[in-house]
């Protein structure tokens, strides 16, 4: 009698988890064991922290004349120079635009800063640099 053989066979597949049962091609194994076999392999991979947190874009607006203009700084190395840069060109491009400048102090900066940006100003730009 030829030996017993494994053969796997796909139950369900879903995105997080892989579930297989395994049972005997053939001839029974000795002791005439017939049994299935379950096999349940889940995958390691966390969701990140981006995707829970994942929120559309807001609207843009048509211009940026007569608008308020928001500058979050995490507060790594040299974002406040691009941030700076980034608000003195939005000034000399569009008319009567004013800018305002928060200090998040940390990555990611701290919701109240984000919400009092969000409060004060149109538009808010946020960045980090290293």
């Amino acid at each position: 009698m030829p030996a017993a053989r494994h053969a796997p066979t796909v139950l369900c597949c879903r995105h997080t988890e892989l579930v297989v049962y395994i049972g005997f091609v053939g001839a029974a194994p000795l002791g005439g064991d017939n049994e299935m076999h379950l096999l349940e392999v889940n995958n390691p991979v966390a969701i990140q922290r981006g995707v829970l947190n994942a929120i559309s874009a807001s609207n843009r607006p048509e211009s940026l004349d007569n608008k308020t203009v928001g500058l979050i700084w995490s507060g790594t190395h040299g974002g406040d120079i691009a941030l700076k840069r980034a608000g003195e060109m939005l000034q000399e491009r569009f008319d009567n635009v004013s800018v305002n400048f928060y200090t998040g102090g940390n990555y990611p900066t701290p919701p109240a800063i984000v919400q009092q940006a969000g409060e004060e100003c149109d538009v808010i730009i946020g960045a980090t640099a290293d």
